[in-house]
Order: C-alpha cells, then structure tokens, then sequence
C-alpha cells in the first residue's frame, strides 16, 4: 500500500474554472504585454544563459541591484522561485510544534495553503468591530497568543488598504520579539511601504514579486526585504541563490533596470482604478472600497445573479469560499476594455 500524509485532505484546494474565460480578472498579473524594450534585452540575455550548468551570478547581480535602489546590504535580500515557494518557507522558519502565526481575516484566503505545506498554525487576528486602534488590538492578541510571525498586507490582499506607518511602529516596538512580515506584492501601485521603517527594527520581513507589476507570471520570482543582516542570516538556508532559476533571476534583473518602461503600465493601471471605483459608487447597491493595489473590493447586492451576469460575460472574478467573505469580489485592473466590460457587464444587472 502507498503511504502518504492523510492530512493531505484537508490541503486548501486551488479552484479551477470548468474553462478559460476571456476576461479574467481573478488574479493579480500584469494586464498588458512586456515593454518591447524590456522583451528585446531579455531575450539577448536569454542567449547567454548554459542550458547545461547551474549559475547563481544572475541572482547575485539580481540581489546587488535591488539593495542599491534601497540603501540595503546585498545579504538582506533573499530571493524564492515564486511567490508561494517564499511563503512557504518562511512559514517553515517560524512555525513547527508549538509555534503559530497570525494575520487579518483579509490575508488568510491568499496564505492558508502556504502556512499548511510550511507546517505553521496559521490563526485570525481578531479585531473590534469598527475599530481604528490597530496596534492595541494587535499588540494584545499577541500577548495572548504568543505568534513568531504576524502577517500584515501593504496594501491589503483583499481591501486594498494600508496601514499607518506610526501603528506598525507602535506593533514593532512592542513586539521586538516576533517577526512582522508585510505582503508588498502589489507595492508598485501603492504610495505605502514598511521600509522606511527599516533602519528602526530588527524583525521586519517585506514580501515583493515580479509576477505582478512586472509581468513576469511565468517566471514567478519572488524576493524578500529583512530589516537587519542578521534576520537575513537566519532565514538564509532556506533561500540560497544557487536554488534560484537563472533564466528567472536574468529575466527579473532586466525587468528590475528597466522600470521605467514600466511605470506608464503602472499610471494607467492606478487611473483605471480609480475611474472603476468612481464607477461603480455610482451604481445602485454596490459598495466598493477606495484601494491602493491593482485590483478593487466589490459587495454586490445579490452575488448570484452578479455572477451569472459576469458568467454571461465570459469574466472571471476572485471569490472566496469563507462565509465572512462569500458576498465579496476581489477584481484585478485589467486593460480599459476590460475593465469597461466588466462596469457595462454590472450596469446591465442594475437595470433589470
């Protein structure tokens, strides 16, 4: 008889959709093709590349480039494969027996199945209906519970919100001995990040990617930001850059020189946004939630008829199967015609 874990029945399943519709904006991806520019140096870089050997160079470099935009140390930036290879490794280095992490009811849809394979508990942060004291509820929680890693969104997976800088200073001086690790995969189309914050602790962890913003989905590279050389060091076997793709790792290091070809993608991406939040505020019944990532927050007054509607459409949103989150819509920017799809697509359903 085989054998295997049992556990693995209770593994959050990844939903799969009977076929492939046309307009999918269930996912975060960068909505538009490479810069020429961009695709054309990658590919001479491609060329350069042994098919036959291991090269950890690429990697490097990848690591040097992004410490410099930074004012950071080479050693404080850890490269992953992909996003969930990341997630789950640092879920390995602060969980086993006995140990647990924790995050808002918003992030733990996009990081249960990480925390399951990194064999870390993976609790919900409870919060005070209303409440703006984030830092005293955090801080008390994990007086209580006792995690080593706290999961933060900046911005939110879900809301597409952020928080204050001043209430993650007050979590971090409170809590010097547990790791606070900010999600920042959607950072790009943001105006808030961790690292100002940087220079002030030990135990911040900052989670990027290029599958986003940079329209390397394919690819999948990941990296993380650790606040001290030291927390680097710690984390540093699990994330060796000879493990690193160096097709991936050239292919990020060209994308990561090149962002300015990018940031007209970016522009586009935020004024979209805003003119599908300005949208639908103006439709009957929906609520929608200002945001600062690529993608919007959407209640609808009647989620199944919505969807058939959506269906009807041929587009595919982000649901979820948590019953706080069931009357929700995570919907990801697309180009303009998407996105004019989707507003005609939920206007048609108002005037029935």
């Amino acid at each position: 008889m085989i054998r295997y874990r049992t556990v693995l029945k209770n593994l959050p399943k990844e939903k799969k959709d009977k076929e492939k519709l046309p307009i999918d904006l269930s996912e975060l991806f960068l909505p538009y093709a490479l810069p020429p520019a961009v695709e054309a140096r990658l590919m001479g870089r491609f060329e350069q590349i042994g098919f036959n050997q291991k090269d950890a160079f690429a990697a490097e470099l990848l690591c040097e480039q992004i410490a410099e935009s930074h004012r950071l140390l080479p050693g404080q930036i850890l490269l992953a494969n992909s996003l969930q290879e990341a997630q789950q490794k640092l879920f390995y280095a602060f969980g086993g027996r006995a140990r647990r992490s924790a995050a808002p009811l918003t992030m733990l849809p996009f990081y249960e199945k990480a925390a399951f394979l990194g064999e870390c508990a993976l609790e919900k942060i409870e919060f005070s209906k209303g409440s703006v004291a984030v830092a005293e509820e955090v801080v008390a929680f994990a007086k209580e519970k006792k995690p080593s890693l706290l999961l933060f969104g900046m911005p939110d997976l879900l809301t597409g919100s952020v928080y204050p800088l001043k209430e993650i200073e007050a979590i971090a001086e409170k809590l010097p001995d547990t790791v606070l690790l900010f999600d920042e995969t959607a950072v790009e189309f943001s105006q808030s990040s961790v690292l100002p914050l940087f220079e002030k602790f030990d135990n911040l962890l900052s989670l990027r990617t290029f599958s986003n913003a940079y329209g390397l989905a394919s690819l999948g590279i990941s990296y993380i930001f650790a606040s001290s050389a030291m927390l680097a060091e710690k984390l540093r076997p699990l994330f060796g850059n000879g493990f690193i793709n160096a097709f991936a790792a050239s292919a990020a290091d060209t994308a990561y020189q090149m962002y300015y070809e990018y940031e007209p993608f970016w522009e586009k991406i935020i004024a979209e946004r805003e003119r599908m939040v300005k949208a639908l505020t103006e439709l009957k019944g929906y609520k929608v939630l200002s945001s600062e990532g690529n993608f919007i927050l959407v209640h609808s007054p009647d989620k199944s008829e919505g969807e058939k509607k959506l269906a009807a459409a041929k587009i595919a949103v982000k649901t979820f199967d948590m019953p706080e989150l069931r009357s929700l819509w995570r919907v990801s920017v697309g180009t303009e015609a998407q996105n004019e799809c989707f507003l005609q697509a939920l206007a048609k359903r108002t005037a029935v």
